[in-house]
């Protein structure tokens, strides 16, 4: 496991790798917004490019806006494309939004980071 910490101006983001099982677990802090969604969408972009999953957790994040939004978009669809999976956790603020946006539907949203951790690797091993 390895874990690194960045901060990208409002928004501070700390992520684990868990190379075992191809799996970034990135934890953001803040806001993701206009200002910084495309540094925020790069900077996991280069640390998942490795690795076939990921799970974000969206507990700290206070700010949440539609440009955000579609740079997770962007990264659920990266990580599809290269044959991976992608889940979100923590974001109950947050998770009335992606109801109205219809986004449950296509990212799997979970309470939890274990949860969200234990879907991306049996979908992998072929359990779900």
């Amino acid at each position: 496991m390895i874990g690194a910490r960045r901060e990208l101006g409002m928004l501070k983001l700390n992520h684990t790798i868990y190379s075992k099982d191809n799996l970034v677990i990135v934890r953001a802090e803040g806001v993701i917004n206009a200002e910084n969604a495309e540094k925020f969408f790069q900077y996991v972009c280069s640390e998942v490019e490795n690795f076939w999953h990921l799970v974000i957790d969206l507990g700290e994040v206070t700010d949440l806006d539609s440009v955000g939004i579609n740079k997770l978009l962007g990264l659920y669809k990266m990580i599809r494309n290269n044959g991976g999976y992608m889940a979100l956790c923590n974001a109950s603020k947050k998770e009335k939004m992606f109801d109205l946006l219809s986004l449950n539907g296509l990212i799997r949203v979970f309470t939890d980071e274990k949860d969200a951790i234990k879907y991306c690797i049996d979908l992998e091993r072929g359990l779900i």
